[in-house]
């Protein structure tokens, strides 16, 4: 009777392992693999696995004029080129559809441009808009995939004239 209940236990084990090995197995089939060469490093993998089911939005900030027309009539030489201050003033806003939760504040790099990687789904974009002047190109919604980047190209008419 002692055996008779050994083997029986033994089987009942054995048939959990194999359950539990071919439920694991199915969660398994959804992972993406990454082959791993020689040269593949860590950061690499780890940069990789960090982007799957992400997109990148990226753009460029126009900032201008700078100078009204009697300065530049009157300095040819003054460089009336936007600041990297300027740019950084030119602040990119990321919302959820639902155009109230922010999800990124952007902002731009000294020339003017930037580029951040997003989760798939649509976004409404906006920045701060000029009192005199205007802004270009915003506010608008974009949808994000991992397939194709979104570039925008805004300005910032600032109103001097």
């Amino acid at each position: 009777m002692k055996n008779k209940n050994i083997i029986i236990t033994g089987w009942v084990l054995v048939v959990l392992a194999v359950v539990g090995f071919l439920y694991f197995q199915k969660d398994r089939t959804n992972i993406e693999y990454i082959p791993l060469g020689s040269s593949t490093t860590t950061e690499e993998v780890s940069e990789v696995v960090s982007t799957i089911g992400k997109g990148i939005l990226k753009g460029n900030v126009t900032v201008g004029p700078v100078c009204t027309k009697e300065i530049r009539e009157k300095f040819p030489t003054y460089p009336c080129t936007p600041t990297p201050e300027m740019y950084a003033a030119a602040q990119v806003f990321v919302y959820m559809p639902d155009k109230k939760t922010l999800v990124k504040t952007i902002v731009p790099d000294k020339y003017g441009n930037f580029s951040v990687t997003l989760t798939e789904g649509t976004y409404f974009i906006d920045m701060t808009h000029q009192t005199m002047g205007g802004t270009k190109g915003v506010p608008t919604t974009i949808t994000i995939s991992k397939d194709k980047p979104v570039v925008l190209k805004l300005d910032v008419d600032t109103g001097l004239r």
